[in-house]
């Protein structure tokens, strides 16, 4: 009888992690459309916020932790063109005091887009062109990594990279290229 309890108890489990997961190309999770342009500050866009993402603060913003992902719709025409990705966001003074300098690192299914570094505390906007190459689907997921966060510490149990404000993929035009 135990055996069959342990044996019920995996079975719900994997079925729980298979059913929670989302392919990143389809609808966020809220039901709501996916959008090529997310304000941290908008509920409706958590469902666009993949990983590594705290809730809103301060009524319009929300924490990174090291390593985050956003999914975006791709806008029309950038299979085509490309399109211009923009992360608006933050380095706090309470985060570089204590760790410095950070690189902000953001790829594409594997393809990096490059990085930048931050050597002071300030709001920053990370752009960069990405290739129509990338863009052939509905939607994409960005993944970001910072070289460095704040551990948690005290009765925070979260790490702390970047105050993230929004994320935008916005269409190339022709005479770009």
């Amino acid at each position: 009888m135990r055996r069959l309890s342990l044996v019920c108890a995996a079975a719900v489990a994997c079925l729980a992690l298979v059913s929670c997961k989302r392919k990143h190309d389809a609808e966020p999770a809220t039901g709501a459309p996916l959008k090529s342009a997310i304000e941290m500050n908008d509920p409706a866009s958590a469902g666009q916020l993949a990983a590594g993402f705290y809730g809103i603060e301060g009524g319009s913003w929300r924490w990174t932790a090291r390593s985050f992902s956003i999914v975006l719709k791709t806008p029309d025409g950038a299979a085509q063109n490309g399109a211009k990705l923009h992360f608006k966001f933050t380095l706090p003074d309470a985060v570089f005091s204590k760790v410095g300098a950070i690189q902000l690192t953001a790829s594409i299914e594997g393809m990096a887009l490059g990085s930048e570094r931050y050597a002071k505390a300030g709001d920053y906007e990370y752009r960069r062109d990405v290739s129509p190459t990338l863009l052939t689907k509905p939607s994409i997921r960005l993944d970001f990594a910072c070289d460095k966060a704040l551990e948690p510490s005290g009765g925070d149990v979260r790490e702390l990279a970047l105050i993230s404000v929004s994320a935008s993929l916005e269409p190339q035009s022709t005479a770009a290229h």
